[in-house]
C-alpha cells in the first residue's frame, strides 16, 4: 500500500493506493452514539491522473462543470485533455506532479535540451510522418511509444513534444514560420494520403489543438536560435553562400507557453 499526503490549494488530502487502485481517505473520529452533529467532508475539485497501476503521477484542476475524478493517463489522454498550452483547447491548470521515483517509470526523462539534440539533425519532410525516422514521440532515441513525457521535471504528451522537432527541422529549411505552419497544417494527420487530400481540398488543420501551438513553440524557438547570412563566395559560382548562425538563445525557452499575443498573430 501507497499512502500519500497531498497539499492541494492549501489543503492537505489523503490518498492510499492499493490493488491498482487510488482512493482518497478521509480520517473520521469516532464519537458517542448519542451525537449526531453533521461532519462535512469537502471533495475538491480536480483530476488526479494515475498510472494503469494506480499510483498517482500528477493532479490537475477541474474545469467548470467537472468534478473530483480519479482516472488513468490514459483516459485523460483519450478526452484530449492538457495542461501545458494555457489558451489551446482543454486545458486544465496543473495543480501537482508527483516526483518520486516509483511513478518515473511511467514516463520517458528528458531535458529541454534533449529535444534540442534530437530536433538538430537535418531530415527530409517525409521523415517526420507515422512512425518515420522524425516522429519523435515513437522512435528510440524519442519517447518510445511512451505516451507521457517527463521534461525538467514537467509532464507532457509525447505526441505533443514530438512537434517541435518537425518544426524546428522545417523552420531551417524555409526560414518562415508561415510556412512551418503550413507545412504542419497539411501533414497533420501523419501520412500522405491525408496530406494530398488537404492539398486539393485547402482544408488545413487550424484547430486550436496543442499539436499547432507547440509546432508554433518550435518555429519561434527555431527563429531566434539560428540566424542567417548571405556571404560571397568569391568565386563565379556560386556568388553567394547562405550560412547559418546559431546563437546562444536558451534552449529552456522551448518550456514557455504559447502567449496571447503570438496565437493571435500567428494561429
Amino acid at each position: 500500500m501507497i499512502k500519500e499526503s497531498i497539499l492541494i490549494n492549501g489543503i492537505e488530502y489523503q490518498f492510499e493506493t492499493k490493488g491498482n487502485k487510488t482512493e482518497l481517505v478521509y480520517d473520521i473520529e469516532l464519537t458517542d452514539s448519542k451525537n449526531d452533529d453533521l461532519v462535512n467532508i469537502g471533495i475538491p475539485s480536480i483530476l488526479v491522473v494515475t498510472r494503469n497501476s494506480g499510483e498517482i503521477l500528477f493532479i490537475l484542476e477541474c474545469s467548470e462543470g467537472e468534478s473530483f475524478e480519479i482516472l488513468s493517463a490514459s483516459s485523460l489522454y483519450e478526452r484530449k485533455i492538457q495542461w501545458f498550452e494555457p489558451l489551446a483547447d482543454n486545458y486544465r491548470k496543473l495543480l501537482y506532479v508527483n516526483n518520486k521515483d516509483y511513478v518515473k517509470a511511467a514516463y520517458k526523462l528528458f531535458t529541454w535540451n534533449d529535444i534540442y539534440e534530437f530536433s538538430l539533425i537535418d531530415r527530409s519532410s517525409v521523415a517526420y510522418r507515422t512512425r518515420g525516422s522524425g516522429d519523435w514521440k515513437y522512435v528510440a532515441d524519442g519517447a518510445n511509444g511512451y505516451i507521457l513525457s517527463l521534461i525538467d521535471g514537467v509532464p507532457y504528451w509525447s505526441d505533443a513534444v514530438g512537434q517541435i522537432p518537425f518544426a524546428i527541422d522545417t523552420y531551417r529549411l524555409l526560414r518562415n514560420k508561415n510556412s512551418v505552419k503550413f507545412v504542419g497544417g497539411v501533414f497533420a494527420e501523419g501520412n500522405f494520403s491525408a496530406a494530398i487530400k488537404s492539398l486539393i481540398t485547402g482544408e488545413l488543420d487550424k484547430t486550436n489543438s496543442w499539436d499547432n501551438y507547440f509546432v508554433l513553440r518550435g518555429s519561434l524557438f527555431a527563429e531566434k536560435k539560428f540566424t542567417y547570412k548571405v556571404l560571397p563566395t568569391g568565386k563565379d559560382y556560386p556568388k553567394n553562400s547562405l550560412n547559418e548562425v546559431i546563437t546562444n538563445y536558451d534552449v529552456n525557452n522551448l518550456s514557455k507557453p504559447i502567449t496571447k499575443i503570438e496565437r493571435d498573430k500567428y494561429l
